[in-house]
């Protein structure tokens, strides 16, 4: 096995594909220290600027010293409190659901979510660009599961013909990798309430999309059977909850292992998320300047770049091979900003590019200098 493993990561190397975690430090909402030499971030999903905000970790530091550090159990032990079950009502008000589950990753909430619902006569149909939570366990599970074509209307009407007695259709709200909207709408239109269950992960757009931030699929006036939003972005913390009905509650605190075999969520962290939903909820302008940013760096951005989507916070450009998204990284690293190459398995085959997220701390002037810069940039991009 070991020897399978260096294999492995000999092959990686060469593909130039091999991965390695940086080591950083924070030096204030926008600026970190790489290598002892500061730059600017543009890689956090930190869209409203929440996990520096003063207020909210005021609010968690009070949490901590009224609930202590941990649960300490499951939810159906000792682990659920009076500060969880308020944190739920919040969001089921919010978002217009009878119920909310907690839990600590979107990671898990998806996995658990896909692995509860689905048996051998369940036909399964997911984006093919879903996140490798949703692909991965939907892969793992006894059901039959087809990838439509990204956002492919059609593709999926094909695929919903096939005789099964139970169906389930996955999209997302904003795709994190291409950063464009699912096709939420025109999924439910074609959807029949009595035959097919529809999930919107909607992890990068509840909080940056719609009227108090409640996703995209509340801004088309859509309500899917179930969705998922997660804390680690737009909320500035973490965890993530799974919207639903009541009866969909009961049966995943009587039959999902993922929910009730783990320690709960910290007391402290659903004391702070619920002063992060209020500022989510009534902070508008900071979605505004999301838009700001994002309109004036399209602006500035030559055309000679492919952009996938202007749509969201979220700006990738396609570089084509793997050596050109490392090589387009290092540029920008050396010119001061922080931005990643993105490489297959998380993108497809020579289709790796670069992925920049705007936040609400970020200028005017810190979009215009990246887009400029970007514009001087005199390499080449291709499929090699």
């Amino acid at each position: 096995m070991m020897h399978q493993f260096k294999q492995e990561l000999k092959k990686l190397k060469i593909d130039n594909n091999l991965r390695k975690s940086l080591t950083i430090c924070n030096v204030d909402k926008n600026h970190i220290l790489v290598h002892g030499n500061k730059k600017l971030n543009f890689s956090s999903n930190d869209y409203l600027s929440l996990s520096s905000s003063s207020y909210l970790k005021k609010k968690y530091s009070e949490g901590i010293n009224n609930f202590g550090t941990s649960s300490s159990s499951s939810p159906l032990i000792s682990g659920k409190s009076e500060v969880h079950e308020s944190l739920e009502e919040q969001l089921c008000a919010w978002q217009g659901y009878e119920a909310a589950i907690l839990f600590n990753s979107g990671y898990s909430a998806n996995q658990a979510l896909i692995r509860l619902l689905t048996d051998q006569d369940t036909l399964l149909l997911q984006d093919r660009l879903n996140h490798a939570s949703l692909i991965e366990e939907g892969i793992l599970s006894p059901s039959k599961m087809f990838r439509f074509k990204h956002n492919d209307v059609e593709h999926l009407k094909t695929l919903l013909d096939k005789q099964f007695t139970h169906k389930i259709v996955i999209t997302e709200g904003i795709f994190s990798m291409d950063g464009d909207f699912g096709n939420i709408k025109e999924i439910h239109n074609i959807l029949k309430p009595s035959e097919n269950e529809f999930i919107v992960d909607e992890a990068h757009s509840v909080g940056v999309i719609g009227k108090e931030g409640k996703g995209i699929s509340d801004f088309l006036g859509i309500k899917p059977n179930i969705k998922v939003i997660t804390f680690g972005k737009a909320f500035g913390l973490s965890g993530a909850a799974i919207l639903c009905d009541s009866e969909l509650k009961d049966y995943f605190e009587n039959k999902s292992k993922h929910y009730i075999y783990s320690t709960y969520m910290q007391p402290a962290l659903a004391f702070a998320l619920m002063s992060a939903l209020k500022i989510v909820r009534t902070d508008n302008h900071r979605r505004l300047k999301l838009v700001q940013l994002s309109e004036a760096f399209h602006d500035e951005l030559s055309n000679r770049f492919q952009v996938v989507s202007r749509d969201s916070p979220i700006i990738s450009i396609i570089t084509g091979s793997n050596v050109n998204a490392i090589k387009l990284s290092e540029f920008l690293l050396h010119e001061g900003f922080l931005i990643f190459p993105i490489r297959p398995p998380t993108v497809p085959k020579n289709m790796s590019r670069i992925r920049i997220t705007l936040n609400y701390s970020h200028k005017i002037d810190d979009v215009l200098r990246l887009a400029k810069t970007l514009n001087q940039y005199k390499g080449t991009f291709d499929a090699k």
